[in-house]
């Protein structure tokens, strides 16, 4: 059996104890010992990193998604479910359900960026409307980078979204309160020239 032993000094070790019989009878346990120490370290920082990419990607607000180009498979993380208001049971499988939540007027835009990324690997990233499901339209920005296999092969896709509505209703709402500041001026130097 292996038993993974942590020692008083701060070393992992692994030990294997074998029994060795006599006439059926356990006379004594041979026993090994490496120090797996180094391993242990290794897999404690990969944890560390895997957390910290983990916890930023949430802070952020992205939401991820890989794409397996040979067996035409999508595949959403529950962020991009909360981006697109699907429920992850529900996210599209393939390019051709992807391409139903994006914005009519948009779709064929995106439909062309997505097939050049999927023929080249090169992405550069776009700014288009979604469609919830519940009607609802959303401003996204996505972005992505292609994977390729051992051989230099394109296998994957894989790529963000970030949901930028907030920022575009604002921007529209400051545009907005800026055509009326500048309707405003406009009135009042007609009203001060006809006192004129």
């Amino acid at each position: 059996a292996n038993v993974e032993v942590r020692s008083i000094s701060g070393s992992w070790w692994e030990s294997r104890l074998v029994p060795v019989r006599d006439a059926g009878e356990v006379v004594f346990m041979l026993v090994s010992s490496t120090d797996v120490s180094l391993r242990k370290a290794q897999e404690q920082s990969l944890r560390e990193r895997e957390s910290s990419a983990r916890l930023s990607l949430l802070a952020s607000g992205v939401g991820t998604w890989t794409y397996w180009l040979a067996k035409d498979e999508l595949y959403w993380d529950a962020a991009l479910c909360r981006i697109f208001g699907v429920e992850p049971r529900e996210t599209p499988r393939t390019r051709e359900d992807y391409r139903a939540l994006v914005h009519p007027d948009d779709r064929a835009e995106a439909i062309a960026n997505v097939d050049q990324y999927a023929r080249t690997g090169t992405y550069h990233g776009m700014a288009y409307r979604i469609v919830r499901p519940d009607g609802a339209v959303r401003h996204v920005i996505a972005k992505g980078v292609a994977q390729f296999d051992a051989q230099g092969e394109l296998e994957a896709l894989r790529g963000g979204v970030l949901d930028v509505t907030e920022r575009k209703e604002l921007e529209a709402g400051l545009a907005q309160a800026q055509r009326m500041q500048a309707v405003g001026r406009l009135t009042a130097g007609v009203a001060h020239n006809l006192n004129n």
